[in-house]
């Protein structure tokens, strides 16, 4: 076989698919981000809504001890039905944010699960490699020590029956 054992250097036929699911993974990664934090502005949101209307229904006993006519009293009913109205879409909202959000977190577990298939397979492509290297290094020393040992025979006179 001539004496030089050479081994291909380690490639992993599957690279191309390994770094698109990382891409995708990190993609998942930063969706899942701007999802929590549109959730945390939604639910942000919801306590805002419910201090307004908290101000406003103290508002409204001030006014029920101070309203010179049936108007105001009306006007301030009406504005804090239209904060309970802007509550109820702000939890409507950081519900499907919530939702969202679980979305995106079960998009990037799919996607780590992905990855993480992937390396596996790939550390033990590479652990097969390094073991297939490790025999031909082997083989090669060994063929090398043979070769010393016939030299070495050779230059004493050949084998002698001892």
């Amino acid at each position: 076989r001539g004496g030089c054992h050479v081994v291909k250097a380690f490639r992993f036929r599957a690279d191309g698919v390994l770094d698109l699911r990382r891409r995708t993974r990190d993609a998942a990664q930063v969706r899942l981000a701007r999802e929590e934090h549109a959730m945390r502005g939604a639910a942000l949101a919801v306590e805002r809504a419910s201090d307004a209307i908290q101000t406003a229904e103290q508002d409204y006993d001030r006014v029920l001890r101070s309203a010179r006519d049936a108007a105001e009293f009306e006007r301030h009913r009406n504005w804090i039905e239209e904060l309970r109205r802007r509550l109820q879409h702000a939890r409507v909202q950081r519900d499907e944010r919530a939702r969202a959000v679980a979305s995106a977190r079960e998009h990037l577990r799919v996607a780590d699960r992905d990855v993480g298939v992937l390396e596996r397979l790939r550390e033990r492509a590479m652990a097969r490699h390094q073991l297939a290297e490790r025999r031909e290094e082997m083989k090669a020393l060994d063929e090398f020590a043979a070769l010393q040992f016939s030299r070495r025979l050779v230059a004493e006179g050949g084998l002698h029956d001892r």
